[in-house]
């Protein structure tokens, strides 16, 4: 019987690998779980395979051999943390080439039509995700960030999934052009599930309000000096709205005496034109504002009802999206109801006898694990007890797609919901603007009508160049009170700042703290590793015989063994391999390290290893899985496979240099 393997999120595992030319196919085999081995002479396309599989998973590979060269497509069927998804590149020299994902098996993704393909870029932009971060999320695995280069890519994990014969043997990481300590630790920090996003996050916090505040004081002080430049006293918001209030004051004084003049009974009748044509044209002003504060109030009122609309629609997307991995929850879990009639008509199900009912059941309850976070059965191997389709092609064919859309049409709905956000606060600045030139207009309106049209208009006139001169002061004033207002709004802005950043940096404090409890944790797991594979190794090198200490830096991309650096040529490359398994094998055991659980290995017989110490290596290998819980997956390319190899182990035929692992004809 066949325990299914529970899976640790994340868990990649390669299913089928098709690389074709054209309308031909070059190459097409399928993959398990557990240990799978190419076999083949020396330059016959092993490491072609392995190279074909690392870009396929969103690998920047540019070293391709001559024939790879001749080939167009690789497809790539995976399972996404017990989701089936086809991964599509096109083979090309140029960096950072796109990717294709299809949600469901290689067979329906051949059929499939290119609407049911999400295409990706290698790069996130603006408005379009990249593919790794659609890969990350579907294997559950946070986005993890430095501070200069952005993003860590699935490429950059890869790093530590692919040991290929190109590297330098002493590095940890697979070779990159853009080599940098900040990116290699990032993800060895991310990998053995020692990286919180809440660290990056807090640092950034922390210096953008550091920045805040001491934008905040600089204005504060400059706006300090200005308002207290001249002779009169401190000014403070208080004493800018009693001097405000006082020119008010005078404003109407001189407007009622305006009035009464114009109105006094001994004054004189009389046209005047000037009088009349500035009255229409204040009058014309007056309305003209009148309709552009309508239409700002309507274009408001628009935008405002517009955003409310789009957060029901994000927020029903969100929770489209939660619903989706609660469909997911459920479809892993469906195996567990059996019919033993039809649910439609009652009538007993005549290839189901209870015999196989309580065998189904048995099983069911043998391989029923307890739920722990990042842990679920395997779902991809499972059928229907009652129609006899497979569930992966029922329920997760589509999911992997739907999650996708959904993710893409919140991304770009959030995207157009900020634009919406700039644009309301926009039109609420134009708003207010229009107001405060309605305001001035009415004022002047009010003026003009109270021109005399009588022989009194010099006095009156006189009284006007007053009044304009009270509007100045007023303006003034005005602008005094919003300086006075926005220094006490610093003030506020700064004590809150201040406030803010001690929080940030106590938050941060304790996350360091359990970040490193955590490293610490994960490098004696990889460390008690390591050491177990070199203690096994054959006796070449003196100090794999009984090592005391192993250090590691993701770093420095180094490794040390009690403190020695310098080894065979050979015993390097062995020592480069008991690092990545021993990592992997870490993996397999701790549920928190967010090691894709695959390893790729092209290296097991560099430097010239001799075959009795890589036939040993390929036997821990095989022990390290056999003993596994979890799903998990190896892969390595040898042309000296072990005597011990179970022949169930071997992908595709021997491949010699006459019959190569690809088929171009």
């Amino acid at each position: 019987m066949t325990i299914a393997r529970p899976i640790f999120d994340p868990t990649l595992i390669v299913k089928r690998l098709k690389v074709t030319r054209g309308a031909n196919v070059a190459y097409d085999e399928a993959f398990h779980q557990g240990v799978n081995v190419l076999i083949g002479e020396n330059s016959s396309g092993k490491s072609t395979i392995l190279n074909f599989i690392y870009y396929a998973l969103g690998g920047d590979l540019r070293a391709w051999s001559d024939k790879a060269l001749l080939c167009d497509d690789v497809w790539l069927e995976v399972s996404l943390n017990g989701k089936l998804a086809t991964l599509r590149r096109e083979i090309s020299e140029t960096a950072q080439s796109a990717m294709s994902i299809f949600g469901g098996p290689l067979k329906l993704a051949d059929l499939a039509p290119s609407s049911d393909w999400i295409r990706y870029p290698y790069s996130r932009s603006k408005n379009k995700e990249s593919f790794s971060q659609a890969l990350f999320r579907l294997l559950n695995i946070p986005e993890a960030t430095t501070d200069d280069t952005g993003t860590i890519t699935v490429h950059q994990l890869l790093r530590l999934v692919y040991a290929d014969q190109l590297s330098p043997v002493e590095d940890l990481f697979k070779s990159d052009s853009f080599d940098r300590r900040d990116v290699r630790e990032a993800v060895g920090s991310l990998v053995i599930g020692a990286y919180s996003n809440e660290i990056y996050g807090a640092r950034q916090k922390i210096r953008g309000e550091e920045a805040s505040l001491k934008d905040a004081t600089s204005e504060l002080r400059s706006l300090r000096a200005i308002l207290n430049s001249t002779d009169q006293e401190v000014v403070s918001t208080e004493w800018a709205l009693a001097a405000r209030k006082k020119l008010e004051t005078q404003r109407e004084n001189l407007l009622r005496q305006i009035s009464n003049t114009e109105t006094n009974p001994n004054a004189e009748s009389g046209d005047d034109e000037l009088t009349i044509a500035a009255q229409t044209e204040a009058s014309k002003r007056v309305q003209i504002l009148q309709a552009q504060i309508a239409k700002d109030e309507k274009t408001l009122a628009a935008l405002q009802f517009s955003i409310s609309d789009s957060e029901q629609y994000i927020g029903s997307l969100e929770s489209r999206l939660t619903e989706l991995q609660e469909a997911r929850d459920v479809s892993e879990h469906i195996e567990s109801i059996l019919f033993s009639a039809c649910p439609a008509c009652y009538v007993p199900i005549s290839h189901i006898t209870e015999d196989k009912i309580d065998k189904l059941s048995d099983e069911m309850s043998d391989t029923d694990t307890i739920p722990v976070r990042s842990e679920r059965p395997d779902v991809s191997q499972v059928t229907c007890p009652l129609c006899k389709e497979s569930v992966s092609e029922r329920a997760e064919n589509r999911l992997v797609a739907l999650i996708n859309e959904a993710s893409i049409q919140l991304k770009q709905s959030k995207l157009l919901q900020e634009a919406r956000q700039d644009r309301f606060e926009l039109a609420e600045q134009a708003l207010a603007k229009s107001r405060k030139s309605w305001e001035e207009a009415a004022t002047e309106y009010r003026s003009v009508t109270a021109l005399p049209t009588t022989n009194a208009q010099k006095q009156i006139r006189e009284m006007f160049r007053k009044l304009g001169y009270i509007e100045r002061e007023i303006a003034d004033a005005d602008r005094q009170l919003k300086m006075a207002q926005r220094v006490d709004e610093l003030a506020d802005k700064k004590a809150d700042l201040a406030k803010s950043i001690q929080e940030f940096k106590d938050r941060l404090e304790a996350l360091l703290a359990r970040q490193a409890k955590r490293t610490q944790q994960a490098h004696n797991m990889v460390e008690a590793n390591v050491i177990e594979l070199l203690k096994n190794d054959l006796e070449r090198q003196d100090s794999f015989q009984n090592p005391k200490m192993v250090n590691f830096s993701f770093a420095g991309n180094r490794i040390t063994v009690d403190d020695a650096t310098y080894f065979s040529a050979s015993s390097t490359a062995y020592l480069r391999s008991a690092f990545l398994i021993g990592l992997f094998a870490a993996s397999l055991k701790d549920p928190q390290f967010r090691h894709p659980r695959l390893i790729l290995l092209d290296s097991l017989e560099d430097k010239g290893m001799e075959p009795e110490r890589v036939h040993n290596l390929q036997d821990l290998i095989v022990g390290i899985s056999e003993e596994a819980r979890p799903a998990h997956q190896v892969i390595f390319a040898t042309s000296i496979p072990s005597p011990k190899l179970d022949p169930k182990m071997q992908v595709g035929h021997f491949s010699t240099r006459e019959n190569g692992t690809l088929n171009i004809s």
